[in-house]
């Protein structure tokens, strides 16, 4: 619970909600648990269908739904099996299927990759980026210390003692890379200068017509455009 300040998750405050809105809330939530959490007295396909039972579906298309994620998980053969008969990763797997079923519009993970080996690694965090970058563009927070997982992520933030100590976007970082090896004065600086200057940088999106720097006024301010274009008026 939030005891103070403001917490807002998918639009909603979570400072003073009730149990009603909770609910609301978790329904558009996957969540991906360090320890499988899974129903021993289940299947792995009714594991999966547990979810699936928050969404009006029929049940003819859940169960297609579910197959076809467990399949592509590495699971199509592994369907009525219960998690006692399982290696660990295959629960994992599971587990991953049950939160992605839904397409949520947030999923929370804890070391979702910790007891996968490196192929089941590489299969879970394609979906992940399918799921972010798709449609919906579902947000996915993952926690973890698998230093696979840095070449997909959109944005790394590391704690130390509960407290951020850096906060990355890999991807723009790269673009604005390339853009300041363009600019005369600046291109001669090293790649590792330029790598510091670029997670130095953030990113602004404005409408069009709207005023991005004024001349005397923002001195301090060093703007490059990566997509579209700006006027400059006198």
């Amino acid at each position: 619970h939030v005891q103070e300040g403001s917490l807002a998750v998918l639009g909603h405050e979570l400072n003073g909600i009730d149990d009603r809105g909770q609910i609301e809330v978790r329904r558009q939530i996957g969540f991906i648990f360090q320890h499988h959490n899974l129903f021993s007295s289940l299947s792995a396909i009714e594991n999966v269908r547990m979810a699936t039972a928050l969404k009006p579906q029929g049940v003819d298309e859940m169960n297609r739904h579910c197959a076809e994620l467990l399949s592509e998980l590495g699971l199509g053969d592994r369907l009525a099996y219960a998690p006692g008969t399982l290696s660990g990763g295959q629960r994992q797997r599971v587990a991953i299927a049950r939160a992605l079923v839904n397409t949520p519009a947030l999923i929370l993970a804890d070391e979702p990759t910790a007891a996968l080996d490196a192929e089941s690694a590489e299969i879970v965090m394609r979906l992940f980026r399918q799921l972010a970058s798709g449609i919906i563009r579902t947000t996915i927070l993952i926690v973890t210390h698998d230093q696979r997982l840095l070449n997909h992520a959109h944005r790394i933030v590391n704690l130390v003692g509960g407290k951020i100590v850096s906060n990355v976007m890999p991807e723009l970082s790269i673009r604005i890379c390339k853009i300041l090896r363009t600019i005369p004065g600046i291109q001669i600086f090293s790649a590792e200068t330029l790598s510091r200057i670029a997670d130095q940088m953030r990113e602004v999106h404005y409408q069009a017509g709207e005023l991005i720097v004024q001349l005397g006024v923002d001195k301090d301010s060093f703007y490059l455009i990566a997509d579209g274009f700006a006027q400059a008026e006198e």
